[in-house]
């Protein structure tokens, strides 16, 4: 299911009115349940019925206000890059895993990349607690370990694959192919050059 949200409220009352239907295994937001780009409590209602029912959620991309964009820009797909793991960065620091231990995330394009800064993340919030950082139960790499899952869609790097997949403790990996392999080709995956199993 994915909603664009107007407030928490509707949000909640959206959620809780598919919740239940068939084919309905995660949640993707364009923007926060507050229906803003910045976090607000009220967005604890959804996190608690995502926890509670272990229904992942999933931003794709982006969060964004307005109709996505990225294919008109300059640089197609600008914004790609950085927005899913500065909005996953955002929600560790809230304390949003703190409060909800088992609410999932699942991330595509090999997990926007947000795994790849474990290390700096852990260094940058260890030397800063305590001061202008929110005080944290667990490191940050230890939320990608208990918290978040990765896909691989839209991602073909041989090398990301390798590191996601042998990075120690900070994420799992779920080869399972999304729907984006309806929109684009699968060159290198669909050749089986690239994941051998077996």
């Amino acid at each position: 299911g994915g909603n664009s949200a107007t407030d928490a409220p509707f949000t909640v009352a959206e959620l809780e009115r598919v919740i239940d239907r068939p084919g309905i295994r995660g949640v993707q937001i364009g923007c926060w349940p507050n229906g803003t780009l910045q976090l607000a409590p009220e967005d604890d209602k959804v996190w608690a019925i995502l926890a509670e029912r272990d229904i992942p959620l999933s931003i794709h991309v982006a969060l964004g206000q307005s109709m996505p964009g990225a294919h008109r820009a300059k640089l197609p797909g600008y914004g790609r890059f950085f927005d899913a793991p500065n909005r996953m960065i955002e929600m560790i620091f809230d304390g949003v895993f703190d409060r909800f231990p088992r609410l999932r995330i699942c991330l595509g394009h090999m997990g926007e990349a947000v795994h790849f800064w474990a290390w700096r993340l852990d260094f940058m919030s260890a030397r800063a607690q305590g001061t202008e950082a929110p005080r944290l139960t667990l490191a940050p790499s230890e939320y990608f370990k208990r918290n978040f899952v990765i896909t691989t869609s839209g991602q073909e790097s041989p090398l990301a694959l390798e590191f996601s997949v042998h990075l120690p403790k900070t994420t799992r990996y779920d080869p399972a192919p999304a729907i984006q392999v309806l929109l684009r080709p699968m060159r290198m995956g669909a050749k089986g050059k690239w994941i051998k199993t077996g």
